[in-house]
């Protein structure tokens, strides 16, 4: 799996529009860490990630609504990626406020997945996990190591190692 590119508005501490271009950052790299000072947004960047993909996060005791930016109506996420030569758009998009200001008694929630056909983005409804051929556990053990994790992915079993490598590589 390689990601593109990452547009986060108002996810968290990163209020209005954000892009990462990781194409751009990586060149023709395969290997990326995200790195900076404490509150720059690296956690916001991996949960938008898991977010847009598996419209969930690896802090267990977190919900969508935690992450739209306080006071916003709508956080949204678009992440493109690509898996075997395919590529596809993931969008997340949470409203948590009426367009008065309100706060909205059951936040809408709308998660999409796209492949890109013909130069289009084309609707599609296959499951991530078929498409990434990883669950939610091993793509946090695999892709998305932080504090701690990877740590965590060394001390484990090694069936649990071999089969999570299998299925990623």
């Amino acid at each position: 799996m390689r990601f593109h590119q990452i547009i986060i508005e108002n996810i968290a501490s990163l209020k209005g529009k954000n892009i990462v271009d990781f194409d751009k950052v990586l060149g023709h790299s395969n290997l990326f860490a995200i790195t900076g000072a404490t509150g720059s947004g690296k956690s916001t960047i991996l949960n938008s990630i898991s977010l847009a993909l598996y419209g969930q996060v690896y802090k267990k005791d977190s919900q969508s609504l935690d992450f739209v930016t306080l006071g916003e109506a709508q956080g949204n996420i678009e992440l493109t990626f690509s898996v075997n030569l395919k590529t596809y758009l993931s969008k997340w998009k949470l409203k948590v406020k009426k367009q008065n200001g309100e706060d909205l008694k059951r936040p809408q929630l709308q998660r999409d997945l796209f492949e890109l056909r013909d130069s289009q983005f084309v609707p599609i409804e296959t499951p991530i996990e078929e498409i990434t051929k990883l669950n939610f556990s091993q793509f946090c053990k695999t892709t998305i190591l932080n504090q701690g994790e990877f740590a965590r992915f060394l001390t484990s079993s090694f069936t649990e190692r071999k089969e999570i490598l299998e299925k990623f590589y």
